[in-house]
């Protein structure tokens, strides 16, 4: 019982740590842009070692993987909200979803710094959101999907169908977020009718 009350702990702090990590590189990000982040002075600043960080996090582009995907859960309740309110209609809960997304996110610190470094020679964390983004794609697909299989009681025949669905809503959302190439009304046009066509090319999905 004490080793596994034990273990319990060190789990916890080093969950604590872990957050602790993300959220000063969050931090410096803003303020400061990615290239101001580096391990040893990351390790100063929440008072661990920098082995530790290596150790959690592998270098600093698997921070920088850590840092999207805790952002990408700060979206991901909005977005289970806006499905939920769209109980009747797969599209339209699609399309509030993807549209909260592009509006919060343009408001967002973080992404607004990430995206005014692919300007500078700092746009590593561009490339990990907008180029090479399967690690927030798959920290994003699964969750979504299981939420709207489960609003709209989705068979399991049909998950698939869903997280296809899924999938295409993400990445067109990440593209107009991060490189928009019109006006916004636009893109939130775009989004709608999209989301409208995904839904009704698999009406109905309880079939």
């Amino acid at each position: 019982m004490a080793r596994t009350s034990d273990n319990g702990l060190r789990a916890e702090v080093r969950t604590a740590a872990r957050l602790r990590a993300v959220d000063a590189t969050r931090e410096i990000v803003c303020s400061r842009g990615w290239q101001a982040v580096t391990m040893s002075a990351l390790a100063s600043e929440i008072g661990v070692s920098r082995q530790h960080l290596y150790n959690e996090f592998g270098d600093k582009r698997g921070l920088g993987e850590a840092l999207l995907e805790c952002e990408t859960d700060r979206f991901l309740s909005e977005v289970r909200d806006r499905l939920g309110e769209h109980r009747d209609d797969l599209g339209e809960g699609l399309a509030a979803a993807a549209i909260g997304v592009l509006r919060s996110g343009a408001r967002n610190a973080l992404i607004r710094a990430i995206i005014s470094g692919a300007t500078t020679t700092d746009s590593e964390l561009l490339e990990l959101l907008a180029v090479n983004s399967e690690p927030v794609l798959a920290h994003a697909i699964e969750p979504l999907t299981a939420s709207v299989c489960d609003i709209h009681d989705v068979p399991p025949r049909r998950r698939r169908d869903v997280s296809t669905i899924v999938e295409v809503m993400i990445r067109l959302t990440l593209s107009h977020l991060v490189q928009p190439s019109g006006t916004v009304e636009r893109a939130e046009e775009h989004l709608r009718l999209t989301a409208d066509a995904l839904a009704r090319s698999t009406v109905p999905l309880h079939a």
